[in-house]
């Protein structure tokens, strides 16, 4: 299988000052082969956090320098010629700042799809590219299982607040919640007897808590809080999205031992920030998940670093 050497890093600047500056990114995925021109690709979200749904554009690149470069790229007029393509801007610099190396084992490598699996400090094991339609020259870049082995677990990533401009892309919108600590649960009520899933502990103490058949998701410590709802009676919420879930969840009658896990609602990394702040007064860390997304889609767990 061939093998070669990756880059992962960063390219950006600042925007207009109509839209406060604000910092406009893609990531570039550059690939060793021993050979010119090399391969890259240009994602429009950072798989260090973002491990789903990451669009991948192939390019070619003839100047090898381009490989291991980092840093700042001077305006357009004052540029190398090899370093133009690079910053668009007449009057304000480009930034490339590595984010991680190592190497990559190409398992597949098709017109249609490509597996990889790499070896960074920070991008790691199995992913894939796939093409929606033959001739659409955009991948699909994610995370993935091998064949044959478990499913991927949902990650938990650490984060300082520097960094969070990297989950917000394509003007998605996020649900943050307080991540609290305790017995991670799902609960099922059958007639009278409430059990976890997939665990199968039972949970008497959850007896009497809801009106109405569900299984859910939620954490059992003093009291029980509830942070989603995969199915209400026979409806089967799981392929719905989070803001339907979240509706549903409204819809129940809680008995005081019951508390709904409360949503922040983040636009943009500004007012993530400030929810941030709040957050890091009473819990650990927080979830994200985006109000577009179903149950099976990736979510993130995020822990503070200073």
């Amino acid at each position: 299988m061939p093998k070669a050497k990756f880059y992962l890093t960063e390219h950006w600047w600042r925007g207009a000052v109509v839209i406060r500056g604000e910092r406009v990114s893609h990531w570039d995925l550059r690939y060793d082969e021993g050979k010119i021109p090399f391969r890259y690709w240009s994602l429009d979200k950072n798989p260090v956090y973002i491990k789903e749904r990451i669009n991948a554009l192939e390019k070619e690149c003839k100047e090898k320098r381009w490989l291991t470069f980092e840093g700042a790229i001077p305006p357009r007029p004052k540029a190398p010629d090899w370093l133009k393509p690079g910053n668009p801007n007449k009057s304000i610099p480009a930034h490339v700042d590595r984010l991680d190396e190592g190497s990559v084992t190409i398992l597949s490598d098709t017109d249609k799809f490509k597996s990889f699996i790499f070896k960074g400090k920070k991008l790691k094991g199995y992913w894939i590219m796939r093409k929606t339609l033959p001739k659409e020259l955009v991948w699909i870049f994610e995370k993935s299982s091998l064949p044959g082995g478990p499913l991927r677990k949902k990650e938990s990533v650490m984060l300082n607040e520097n960094e969070l401009d990297d989950i917000f892309v394509n003007r998605e919108i996020y649900s943050v919640e307080r991540k609290i600590d305790g017995i991670k649960v799902f609960l099922e009520k059958k007639g009278e007897k409430i059990v976890s899933l997939p665990e199968g502990f039972a949970v008497p103490e959850a007896k009497s808590l809801f009106n109405t058949n569900f299984l859910i998701e939620g954490t059992l410590k003093d009291d029980f809080y509830v942070s989603d709802i995969l199915r209400l009676g026979r409806r089967n919420l799981a392929a719905k999205s989070w803001q339907e879930r979240k509706q549903a969840l409204s819809s129940l009658n809680f008995n005081p031992k019951v508390r709904m896990t409360y949503s922040f609602i983040a636009k943009s990394p500004q007012t993530l920030r400030k929810i941030i702040h709040v957050l890091k007064l009473i819990s650990k860390g927080c979830i994200l998940k985006n109000l577009a997304d179903s149950y099976e889609k990736e979510w993130m767990e995020i822990s503070w670093r200073e």
